[in-house]
C-alpha cells in the first residue's frame, strides 16, 4: 500500500455514516482470527487492513494551527472548498465547505503510513465514519468504515463493518469484513469475525468465512445478493437513507444499504436491550422508486417482545420489515410493508411486496 493519506472528501457526502462520537482518546487494536485472516490474505490484495490498522486513537477535536501546512481545493462549478492540513507531510485534518458553510470535518492522526486515525462529524457533530481511497500495486479500493450503535464502548459500537470496493478496472473484487469490538481497560480491541467476498463485477458473493464463539471457522458458498451496476452507493441508517435519496440531483441509479445500528431496541436512551445483526439493501432505479430489496438477516424483535413503541424498533417476518425510528409503527403493520418515519412530522415511506416477495412499489404515505 502506498499510503492511507488520500481521502476523497467530496465522495464522503453521500455516505453519511453513523452516530457515535468518541468521548475520549484511547487505544484501539485491530486483530483477526488466524483462520479468517489467512483466507482473507489469500484472496485480497489489501490484506494490510487486518494487521496494520492498529494503535488507533480517536480524537473528539483537533484544531489546526500555524504549524500545519494548509492546502485548499476549490470548485467554482460545485461551489465547494476542501481544506486539508498537513503536518510533516501527513494529512491530519480536512474540512469541507459548500456555499460558504462548513459541512463536515475529518480529524486524522497517523503513527506510521498504515495506521489511520479518523473521527468524522457532520455539521451537527453527530456522526462517525470515513471513506478512504487506498492503492496498492494491484489496484485502488474504496474502504468504508462503519460503526454500529451500542453502549458497550465509549465509541458506541460493539460490532462494525469495513466495506472494500474496487475503484479501478484492475482491482479484483469487493469484500465486506465484520469486526467484534470489546472495550476494556481503556483499550478497544476489534477482532475480525467474518469476511465476505464478491466477484469483480459485484455479481455474487464468492464465499463467507465466519468464526463462532468457540473459534471454529465455517465456510459458505451461498450468494448474499446480486449487486447492480449502480453508480452511487450510500450506507446509512433507517432514517437518513430515504431522506437523502430525495435530495440527490442527477443520480438515476443508486444503491442504498442500511447498517446494523439502525436495528436496535431501547426503552431508555442509555440502555440497549437487543441488537439485530441485519442489513437492508435498496436499489433505486430512479430517485423515487426502489427496484430491489434484500434483508440479509432477521429476527422477530419487536413482535416477540410485544413492543410497538420504541426509539429503534424493527420487526422481521418473512418479507415483512417494519421500522419506526420515532416510536410509531404505521397502520396495522400489514405484511409486505417497509415503513420509515423521518423525525418530527415527515411522512412514511412504504415498500410493498407481492406474494413472491418481489418489490412492487415504493411511495410516500401522508
Amino acid at each position: 500500500m502506498k499510503r492511507w493519506g488520500t481521502i476523497l472528501c467530496l465522495c464522503l457526502l453521500p455516505i453519511l455514516l453513523f452516530s457515535a462520537c468518541a468521548e475520549a482518546t484511547a487505544q484501539v487494536d485491530f486483530v483477526a482470527n488466524k483462520d479468517v485472516k489467512k483466507i482473507f490474505d489469500d484472496v485480497h490484495t489489501v490484506g494490510y487492513i487486518l494487521d496494520d490498522i492498529r494503535k488507533v486513537d480517536f480524537y473528539k477535536e483537533m484544531q489546526p494551527n500555524d504549524s500545519y501546512t494548509k492546502k485548499q481545493v476549490k470548485s467554482t462549478k460545485l461551489d465547494t472548498t476542501v481544506t486539508k492540513y498537513y503536518r510533516n507531510e501527513d494529512l491530519v485534518y480536512a474540512a469541507y465547505e459548500k456555499g460558504g458553510k462548513q459541512m463536515t470535518e475529518f480529524h486524522l492522526r497517523s503513527t506510521h503510513s498504515n495506521d489511520l486515525t479518523v473521527t468524522y462529524t457532520d455539521a451537527d457533530g453527530k456522526r462517525t465514519g470515513v471513506s478512504i481511497l487506498c492503492e496498492d500495486d494491484k489496484g485502488s479500493y474504496r474502504v468504508t468504515f462503519d460503526q454500529g450503535l451500542n453502549t458497550q464502548s465509549p465509541y458506541g459500537a460493539d460490532r462494525f463493518t469495513i466495506w472494500i470496493s474496487p475503484e479501478a478496472d484492475n482491482a479484483t473484487f469487493n469484500s465486506e469484513c465484520t469486526y467484534e469490538a470489546v472495550y476494556a481497560d481503556g483499550k478497544l480491541t476489534c477482532t475480525l469475525v467474518s469476511a465476505n467476498y464478491y466477484d469483480k463485477k459485484g455479481g455474487f458473493k464468492h464465499f463467507t468465512h465466519t468464526t463462532d464463539k468457540n473459534g471454529v471457522t465455517q465456510e459458505s458458498s451461498q450468494p448474499i445478493y446480486n449487486k447492480s451496476d449502480a453508480n452511487e452507493a450510500m450506507i446509512g441508517d433507517s432514517v437518513d437513507i430515504l431522506r437523502h435519496v430525495e435530495k440527490w440531483d442527477g443520480v438515476e441509479t443508486a444503491q442504498v444499504r442500511m447498517g446494523t445500528h439502525a436495528f436496535s431496541y431501547t426503552e431508555k436512551k442509555d440502555i440497549t436491550y437487543w441488537y439485530i445483526d441485519s442489513q437492508v439493501r435498496f436499489l433505486f432505479r430512479d430517485k423515487k422508486k426502489a427496484a430491489a430489496f434484500n434483508a440479509r438477516y432477521g429476527g422477530d424483535g419487536v413482535k416477540t417482545l410485544k413492543h410497538t413503541d420504541a426509539p429503534y424498533a424493527v420487526n422481521f417476518s418473512r418479507c415483512n420489515l417494519q421500522i419506526a425510528s420515532d416510536c410509531t409503527f404505521p397502520g396495522d403493520q400489514n405484511l409486505g410493508e417497509f415503513a420509515v418515519t423521518d423525525f418530527k412530522n415527515n411522512p412514511y415511506y412504504n415498500v410493498t411486496f407481492d406474494a413472491d416477495g418481489v418489490l412492487t412499489s415504493f411511495q410516500k404515505v401522508k
